[in-house]
């Protein structure tokens, strides 16, 4: 059985939705099933890190910018128009796909209807703001409900937490992760490009903070992110504070499980944090961050700072939470009953479910 993800990254739109079709990809070829990948090659893309995890890429042509009335309101992050893209991707295919699974913000029921016809297909959206043509829709927010789809498409709808597609590794971390008690450890974690360098406002805010107890701070860039040289001059400081900057770790649940406090975006890794029960000061980087962001503040797991508040507010917050008593405990607390790390899990099977359904009425 063949399933095929439609799906890019790039400067402009990050890496998270690249990054969350592999944990699923990985998890469907533990089942047996056969994957691949079918992107667009540009500037920050994920072409070879896929090509390392051991999955097929079929790189579609580079972008021409086109535009048409079809275009969805992230069309600009397809590259072209989507009966182009859908004709490059029919074009380009190997093998007849058993299963579609498409996240993209700049394709619509539109695309669907044209690449994917009768075939089972998961859409994966964070935004409930288009038609989609699909068998399941996954929408893993907080705070994301059914029915926000309910004029939107026919699909099975798979909202919420329930839903967080994290690798196994956040599972075996959660099982030996601790509440914090304590402020003493920071990691800085903004997701896969941080086009506006929060992490490196970030680490300039926090190293101007007052906290007695604090010892360390890591920071986590992804793969793509390029403002390395200049968080490393940000880094040289007199203050007795150990930093270590990292580029493309491979253990991040580990790493999340040995911090007190997170300073990170508001994307899938702020589950990941939450499977380990990480409080967060949430910097929202984008607008399709906002929903997450707010509703995660709403837990108590979380802190919220924006992006133009970091230099005025953030090392405020961080103060107040390692000065308050029980807060940092509290929001350890928030955190870990949010998320429980068996998402992934669930949308397998029911992934399983529809490609089995398919399979018995073929003409359904």
């Amino acid at each position: 059985m063949h399933i095929a993800f439609r799906v890019d990254a790039g400067m402009t739109m990050g890496s998270g939705h690249v990054m969350r079709c592999a944990t699923l990809a990985h998890a469907l070829v533990a089942k047996g099933y056969q994957v691949c990948f079918y992107t667009r090659p540009q500037a920050g893309d994920l072409c070879q890190w896929l090509i390392a995890q051991g999955f097929i890429v079929i790189k579609l042509e580079p972008a021409n910018n086109a535009h048409d009335q079809y275009a969805t309101e992230h069309g600009a992050w397809l590259g072209t128009t989507q009966r182009e893209d859908a004709k490059q991707t029919l074009a380009a295919i190997k093998q007849q796909p058993n299963f579609w699974i498409v996240d993209h913000y700049g394709l619509d029921s539109y695309w669907h209807s044209l690449v994917i016809k009768g075939t089972p297909a998961l859409v994966i959206d964070d935004l409930a703001d288009r038609n989609y043509s699909a068998s399941l829709l996954l929408d893993q927010n907080l705070g994301r409900k059914k029915s926000d789809y309910n004029k939107l498409t026919s699909a099975e709808v798979l909202a919420g937490l329930d839903y967080v597609l994290l690798r196994p590794e956040f599972l075996s971390a959660r099982k030996i992760s601790n509440i914090r008690q304590s402020l003493e450890h920071i990691v800085i974690t903004m997701g896969g490009v941080d086009q506006p360098n929060a992490s490196g406002l970030s680490l300039t805010a926090l190293l101007a903070a007052e906290i007695p107890t604090l010892k360390s701070i890591m920071v986590i860039l992804g793969q793509a992110n390029p403002h390395r040289e200049d968080i490393e001059q940000r880094a040289r400081t007199s203050k007795p504070i150990n930093i270590q900057i990292v580029q493309g770790v491979g253990n991040m649940a580990e790493r999340l499980r040995n911090a007190d406090l997170a300073i990170g975006a508001a994307g899938t890794t702020s589950w990941e944090r939450c499977a380990v029960g990480l409080p967060t000061i949430i910097i929202e980087l984008a607008a399709n961050q906002k929903l997450a962001a707010e509703a995660l503040f709403a837990t108590g797991a979380a802190e919220l700072v924006r992006l133009n508040e970091i230099g005025d507010k953030l090392a405020q917050v961080a103060c107040r939470i390692a000065s308050t008593p029980g807060l940092l405990t509290n929001m350890s607390e928030r955190a870990f009953e949010l998320v429980d790390a068996e998402g992934t899990k669930r949308v397998v099977a029911r992934i399983i479910d529809s490609l089995e359904q398919s399979q018995l009425n073929p003409n359904s």
